[in-house]
């Protein structure tokens, strides 16, 4: 199959959709994850910013170990877009076993 510039774009923008939208997800749920897990304010903001330092860590760790030099841009995107979304499915997978109300960040 012959890659044409605007199918190209078009993986571009499915992949960046993807990739950023993890970057938003905390801020998204939000009102459902204080519900859910009876967040306070400053424990949902503790979250959202796990999420940003996550993104920056990763960041760092690519480049200061050399990886991004050994491996393609176009394998660690697909990596990393699926492992966040893997991520976040621990994180709902690990909230059904709390009960309502449980212990939410080293909280009762």
């Amino acid at each position: 199959m012959k890659v044409t510039a605007p199918r190209a774009v078009g993986v571009i923008v499915i992949a960046q959709l993807f990739g950023t939208s993890l970057w938003f997800s905390a801020n998204s749920a939000a009102l459902d994850l204080t519900r859910y897990w009876n967040m306070s304010a400053a424990q949902l903001g503790w979250l959202t910013n796990a999420v940003q330092l996550g993104f920056i860590a990763g960041t760092l760790i690519l480049s200061l170990s050399g990886l991004a030099d050994r491996h393609r841009a176009s394998r660690i995107v697909v990596a990393s877009c699926l492992a966040g979304p893997m991520f976040n499915a621990l994180c709902k997978w690990r909230s059904k076993s709390e009960p309502r109300g449980g212990k939410v960040g080293g909280q009762s």
